[in-house]
């Protein structure tokens, strides 16, 4: 019986995505011959979270061969396992998956690192650009690359979402590589009230500081994760406003979106088209950094609630087909059995 360590690291602001990583482990236990030890431990800060994994990782070593797989979401902890089982050669059996839970924090240098100085043995990428970078630009395998969707819980069914009283203001959230900047320039003539969530992030979008508070705009910092889902639940529909960039930025918001059943406008960039069909099916694509587009999308759908409720109901479909948290554990589990 094949021998798994899930090692799951919940930091504030992505409940769901660590609410993901347990139910990944509770599917495979349930559906896959293999025996599951789960290590969870929280986080507050970055300081505070390397020394937790450090501390973790140790207490971890004396049993580490007892594992056939160590799957992680968390880089400091997979970064820490590689550099071991680097220097420990052979003597370290494990093999080592990671995946990079819609987040900047895997750059290329990072992934020069883990790959071509550590002894990763495979990454989950979640988007195909990302996947094509890694293969082509840093003559990683391709045996050693995955694509899997993201996949997320399905907080609420569709009746009782049906139940959600719907308030006259657009949503915008997220905390790496937003655009917050052309959202607000956007709106800035328009009279519809706008709430913008944001956490703490170094690349969040400075021109924010330059541009005036509007009466119309509402910005919440680092509220909690059930906060936030019901100001998008109750919005009038989703913008997400996003730079461009080859990384997988803003599948989390737009997944809560979908699963919550909300018409989306949002930036078209190539992580994003890994999850939506476009041409107007499921949501409205905008180009980047294009502000009169944006302004022209959002006055439309103001205008026009019957195909906001026809974007509601596809996207809420499409969510339930292709990423949920149940068809993403069903790709990881095919990754594993290779």
């Amino acid at each position: 019986m094949l021998k798994l360590l899930v090692i799951i690291g919940k930091e504030k602001g992505s409940e769901n995505n660590a609410g993901f990583q347990e139910y990944l482990a509770e599917y495979l236990s349930n559906s896959f011959d293999v025996d599951i030890d789960v290590l969870t431990f929280s986080s507050k800060s970055l300081a505070y979270r390397a020394i937790i994994i450090v501390k973790h990782t140790l207490k971890l070593l004396p049993r580490v061969n007892n594992y056939d797989i160590i799957f992680s979401t968390s880089f400091l902890t997979v970064a820490l396992l590689a550099f071991i089982k680097k220097l420990a050669h052979r003597r370290f059996k494990p093999v080592l998956i990671t995946i990079d839970i819609g987040t900047l924090r895997i750059r290329d240098f990072f992934a020069r690192i883990l790959f071509h100085v550590l002894d990763l043995d495979k990454r989950i990428c979640l988007s195909r650009i990302q996947k094509r970078k890694l293969i082509q630009v840093m003559r990683v395998s391709e045996k050693r690359v995955m694509f899997v969707p993201l996949g997320l819980q399905v907080q609420e069914d569709s009746k009782r979402l049906s139940k959600i009283t719907t308030k006259k203001y657009i949503f915008s959230a997220g905390r790496y590589g937003r655009d917050f900047g052309t959202l607000i320039s956007a709106i800035e003539d328009l009279r519809i009230p706008t709430v913008l969530v944001m956490g703490k992030d170094p690349f969040r979008d400075k021109s924010l500081q330059e541009i005036p508070s509007l009466p119309n705009v509402t910005i919440y910092y680092e509220i909690p994760y059930e906060e936030y889902l019901s100001l998008l639940r109750s919005s009038t529909f989703v913008v997400l406003p996003l730079r461009y960039t080859q990384y997988p930025i803003g599948q989390t918001v737009l997944l809560d979106a979908m699963a919550n059943g909300k018409a989306i406008i949002v930036t078209s960039i190539p992580a994003i088209l890994d999850y939506v069909a476009g041409n107007f099916k499921d949501v409205v694509l905008v180009k980047p950094y294009d502000t009169e587009e944006l302004r022209k999308h959002i006055e439309y759908l103001i205008e026009n609630p019957k195909y906001i409720r026809k974007l509601e109901h596809v996207s809420r479909q499409r969510f339930s087909r292709k990423f949920t948290s149940f068809e993403m554990a069903k790709r990881i589990k095919e990754v594993l059995e290779r």
